[in-house]
């Protein structure tokens, strides 16, 4: 009852009307650094042997299909591109026909 006192004029403002700015940017950083990360994925841990230390296998990636043997090294760590390949094989190297194991940070 209380609201509907108020009006349909107080009650269907834009949140851009510079009247209520004024209450809303002061807290306009906080709100966005309260927002959740969005997904990051990156080369899984090397195995203690692997040669180069610290590096993945990368696989050849084609028509929607990750090859059997594998055409490079990742190193751990690095960024994937979910863009290419399907989880948790991503792309790597900057490319876009080469894929490794990747998993969320």
């Amino acid at each position: 009852k209380a609201l509907a006192d108020l009006g349909h004029v107080h009650l269907s403002r834009d949140i851009a009307d510079p009247e209520l700015k004024a209450i809303w940017c002061p807290h306009w950083a906080a709100m966005l650094a309260s927002r959740p990360a969005a997904d990051v994925w990156v080369v899984a841990n090397a195995i203690s042997t692997a040669s180069p230390p610290g590096t993945r296998p990368a696989f050849p990636w084609f028509g929607g299909v990750r090859g059997l043997v594998s055409s490079g090294r990742a190193s751990q760590g690095e960024p994937c591109d979910q863009r290419v390949g399907v989880a948790p094989w991503h792309g790597v190297n900057g490319r876009t026909d080469q894929v490794a194991s990747c998993v969320k940070r």
